[in-house]
């Protein structure tokens, strides 16, 4: 019997199908565990990931990533072109076909309305971020200059989360911390996507597009589904997205729309790598001030030290205050162990790779805590295991997404631990305060100490455990 191309497609694709279930069978359950209050993989890991519905964390990775909803900086940031281009490249290739003239619009409606409703709404007039969660906000307008705009944003996002209702009514029914749809929904997406490219396939085209496209998705599916929105394990397949995206792009000859995409394209393409160039070459980041943005390309401290005119103790004095004294009394006592919350200081310390206990989400103080609650008691524990300093990030409480502040509640048990404990000592910050004498009452002497009155936050405390 004489079988049809159709019909031979139709099998390969069931073959794939049930290759992917069998292999997929132990995560076809539920999609992911629910994580603890106060777990380190919920504090560190997931937010990447986002703290929404578990369904809705996996459907709006494309607008997060793009967007930097859940993370924000540079180390997190793809640009725009994935988002803008592959979708756009995919409707123009695949318009003859009556489906995606109506699915694609559709799937990108669908995903505009989800993400933004878990996402962020920007206030131009204070230059603040506000949380719209499940499609609630409490996003105001104050009157002021910038309330046209204001007015504008307003009313988009109140249609959008009006959109979002029964979206919500479904997660509410299906979904939650954890379910047994997500995985199946991501699968089901993918195999969408394949059956596109397998059917939409032109003989004519090169077999390198069709084998380069299969790797790209396949590579985005298994990242989608277990790198939990990391960016970084994801480099192989955002160097395929570009490549797909160049060889996606439609003949100019062949008609007006895919001449006017492809100029287009090319515009948005060489737009982005100019500002993406110049951003990262100007070392602007959204913390610096509006004074020196563009103005750090070089380090002048740097420069000083290559040149001779600083030494490295100075150098590295002038960016952190008084470190290289202490650094140097850590490494001169080479059995002490150092115990680590944060902070990349683990580069200047001898042996870290032995001497250095790292614990950035604090989980294992906070054992600690709860086995020893008196606090002088808990530095003669840690003394009694050779600990002898203690670094801590200052900047620890920003890192913390979670809806319900665990890490910043364990971070002020650390805080409360170093605070007026005789067993421990200050041996260096950066943080400048106005001190508090002995009634308790604030003078106007400036001092680098931790507590007091902040007037430079700081980013790092040494302690050494007496």
């Amino acid at each position: 019997m004489i079988r049809s191309p159709k019909y031979n497609k139709l099998t390969s694709i069931a073959i794939c199908i049930i290759w992917l279930s069998i292999l997929l069978v132990p995560h076809l359950g539920q999609s992911q565990q629910t994580l603890k209050d106060g777990d380190a993989k919920r504090e560190e890991i997931q937010r990447y990931f986002g703290y929404e519905t578990l369904m809705y964390r996996y459907l709006s990775i494309p607008y997060d990533l793009t967007m930097n909803t859940n993370e924000r900086g540079d180390f997190v940031d793809i640009g725009f072109l994935f988002l803008i281009l592959l979708p756009l490249l995919f409707f123009i290739r695949y318009r003859e076909k009556w489906w995606v003239l109506i699915g694609m619009p559709l799937l990108l409606l669908i995903l505009f309305i989800i993400s933004t409703s878990n996402g962020f709404v920007f206030e131009p007039s204070s230059k603040r971020m506000i949380l719209n969660q499940e499609g609630q906000t409490n996003y105001t307008i104050d009157g002021s200059v910038d309330g046209i705009r204001e007015v504008i944003i307003k009313t988009i996002y109140n249609l959008n989360n009006t959109l979002y209702t029964p979206f919500k009514s479904i997660s509410d029914a299906l979904s939650g911390e954890s379910d047994y749809i997500t995985y199946p929904l991501v699968l089901l997406l993918f195999i969408g996507f394949a059956s596109l490219l397998y059917f939409g396939f032109n003989k004519k085209s090169r077999w390198y597009i069709f084998l380069l496209s299969g790797l790209f998705l396949c590579y985005i599916f298994f990242w989608y589904i277990l790198s939990s929105g990391i960016i970084w394990y994801g480099f192989i397949g955002w160097i395929l997205g570009v490549i797909c995206m160049v060889l996606l792009l439609p003949n100019p000859s062949k008609d007006t729309l895919s001449m006017y995409t492809s100029i287009a394209s090319y515009i948005v393409i060489g737009l982005w790598t100019c500002s993406a160039l110049i951003l990262r070459m100007s070392n602007i980041n959204p913390a610096s001030p509006k004074a020196s943005l563009g103005k750090n390309m070089v380090n002048p401290v740097f420069l000083q030290q290559l040149v001779g005119i600083k030494n490295e103790k100075q150098v590295l004095d002038m960016f952190y205050n008084n470190l290289s004294n202490t650094i140097r009394q850590i490494n001169r006592n080479d059995d002490a162990l150092v115990y680590r919350v944060g902070t990349s200081f683990s580069y200047f310390i001898d042996n870290n790779h032995k001497r250095v206990f790292m614990d950035n989400q604090l989980g294992f103080f906070r054992a600690l805590e709860k086995r020893f609650p008196d606090k002088q008691e808990r530095a003669d524990v840690l003394k009694a295991n050779k600990f002898k300093y203690l670094i801590i990030d200052l900047n620890t409480p920003t890192l913390d997404n979670t809806p319900e502040q665990s890490l910043v509640d364990k971070y002020n048990g650390l805080i409360e631990f170093v605070y007026k404990n005789p067993k421990v000592k200050l041996l260096a910050t950066n943080r400048r305060v106005k001190t508090f004498d002995k009634q308790g009452k604030l003078t106007e002497n400036v001092a680098y100490n931790v507590f007091g009155k902040v007037l430079d936050h700081g980013t790092f405390a040494i302690y050494e455990i007496l």
